[in-house]
């Protein structure tokens, strides 16, 4: 079973406190933007059923790139407050998670997750470790908005299938030396 993006709605992560980096970490630059945008831009190209950005109260702006955005008044609620936000604005049959600190994730990567999707959910994985994005379907729904303090969805995606991405695509950015390494 694959699914389209039309639908599946995009939850894009982007409120993070940044306490590893330092602040303002999706405006540091990487390759002439702003590091927090390289996903927006990759995610703005799917004709996904909605564009969700879960912001902080001073983050970047994602409108601009057709996002419909949601401000976390209280980010230090951890990641699982913008899940919640995120998830619970979702009207599509299921929604992708993913981060704006992963700014290397690639078109074919989000494909292969739609053509290998079972209906319920699905993982990225990198080196036997599992990570976002993840893609779930609505009867995942409810356990995403249960989750509680500064945990994303990995408990739900433990033993979910996975499509495999290398280094680089699932590079995460969460100290100035990760963002060093990949300039």
């Amino acid at each position: 079973m694959a699914i389209d993006a039309s639908d599946v709605a995009l939850v894009l992560l982007a409120a993070g406190r940044s306490q590893r980096f330092g602040a303002r970490k999706l405006e540091a630059d990487l390759h002439g933007a702003p590091l927090g945008l390289h996903a927006a831009r990759l995610f703005a190209g799917f004709g996904f059923a909605q564009h969700l950005a879960v912001v902080g109260p001073d983050a970047l702006t994602f409108a601009a790139h057709g996002f419909t955005v949601i401000i976390n008044p209280a980010p230090e609620a951890g990641q699982s407050s913008s899940l919640r936000l995120g998830v619970g604005a979702v009207t599509a049959k299921a929604c992708l998670i993913a981060l704006a600190d992963m700014p290397f994730v690639t078109r074919a990567h989000v494909a292969a997750m739609f053509a290998q999707f079972d209906g319920s959910r699905l993982a990225s994985s990198c080196a036997g470790r599992i990570m976002p994005p993840a893609l779930f379907g609505q009867q995942h729904f409810a356990a995403l908005m249960n989750l509680s303090g500064d945990q994303g969805a990995r408990v739900l995606l433990r033993d979910a299938p996975f499509v495999v991405g290398d280094a680089r695509c699932l590079a995460d950015i969460d100290h100035p030396d990760d963002l060093a390494k990949w300039r």
